[in-house]
């Protein structure tokens, strides 16, 4: 729990809190390759990412950047209410 601290999106919450919400939540493995968001998409949620590393594209397949662990991804459209504004798909 002490990690989950760390992580930008739990900045500031207590411990209770952020139990809370993770009891809210679900945890989910994904193959290389695997899309997890596709621009345009709703953006109904949003992940922490435990393992691993994803890579962020646009429509045309140009990297925009990398997630690694300890990173949220996903948070700014459930805020704003907005549709997905990149891919994001597993690289490790």
């Amino acid at each position: 729990m002490q990690v989950l601290r760390e992580i930008s999106v739990f900045k500031g919450l207590e411990l209770e809190h952020i139990q809370r919400l993770l009891s809210v939540g679900t945890s989910e493995v994904y193959s290389v390759g695997e899309n997890i968001y596709l621009t345009g998409e709703p953006s109904l949620e949003m992940m922490v990412l435990v393992q691993g590393r994803l890579v962020v594209t646009n429509q045309g397949g140009d990297i925009l950047g990398e997630i690694k662990p300890g990173t949220s991804t996903g948070e700014m459209g459930v805020f704003t209410g907005q549709p997905r504004s990149a891919n994001i798909s597993a690289a490790e």
